[in-house]
């Protein structure tokens, strides 16, 4: 007797590597909300670090690019990594929720970074530290969300795809539509740190307070 096996006979919890499905989308989440708030935080209380160092305009903003090249090459682990590797993972272990969990992880990161753009100048009035607690409040978010991932990484099992499940990629540079999309995604992200992190020099230098560019910050999302 020969049994026939359609693919929707297949449920996503078996493809999983973690048991906890609840717990793993709160870690994503968790992470989510890491990649966007370091970087937004700075722009507003900019000028404070200025002032702090002695910076001219063009040092400060060359402070500022300085994580932004990192994140670009890649050498910033923490953030590039998980820009690019929790999507995949979220289609891989959500099959049947991945718009909404995609939806969800996308507008998470864009909550966290308003946030973090909104309340940095207000945390820095808060204490003597000034500048510095509205930089190291973020560090916590970083380092909670490192702890929840360790027995998740304890866990990890590599499968290896069965041959009805092997695929053919064709490499996204030879595509039209692959140089399409990094032109794309390029151009949004110069215009969005553009704005996000040195439109505040220019912007407090015609007038404009600290506080009223936070708001204005906030409310820019990717």
């Amino acid at each position: 007797m020969i049994i026939l096996m359609t693919p929707a006979q297949h449920p996503a919890k078996s493809h999983s590597r973690f048991s906890g499905t609840a717990f793993f989308l709160f870690v994503l989440l968790l992470t989510a909300a890491n990649l966007r708030a370091p970087i937004t935080a700075v722009g507003p209380v900019l000028q404070d670090i200025r002032l702090t160092f002695g910076l001219s305009a063009g040092e400060a903003g060359l402070f500022n690019f300085i994580p932004l090249m990192l994140f670009a090459l890649l050498l910033s682990a923490g953030i590039a990594a998980a820009n690019v590797l929790l999507p995949p993972l979220i289609k891989r272990d959500f099959t049947a929720h991945t718009a909404k969990y995609i939806g969800l992880y996308a507008a998470t990161m864009s909550i966290t970074a308003s946030l973090a753009s909104g309340i940095a100048v207000p945390l820095s009035q808060l204490s003597p530290a000034g500048w510095r607690l509205s930089l190291v409040v973020w560090a916590l978010p970083g380092l909670v969300a490192l702890i929840a991932w360790l027995p998740l990484l304890r866990r990890h099992v590599t499968t290896l795809p069965t041959s009805s499940e092997t695929v053919a990629h064709r490499h996204p540079w030879r595509s039209p539509g692959g140089w399409q999309i990094a032109l794309f995604m390029a151009l949004q992200s110069l215009a969005f740190y553009t704005l996000i992190d040195w439109f505040t020099l220019y912007a407090q230098a015609s007038g404009f307070s600290q506080a009223a560019l936070a708001g204005c910050c906030s409310g820019i999302r990717r």
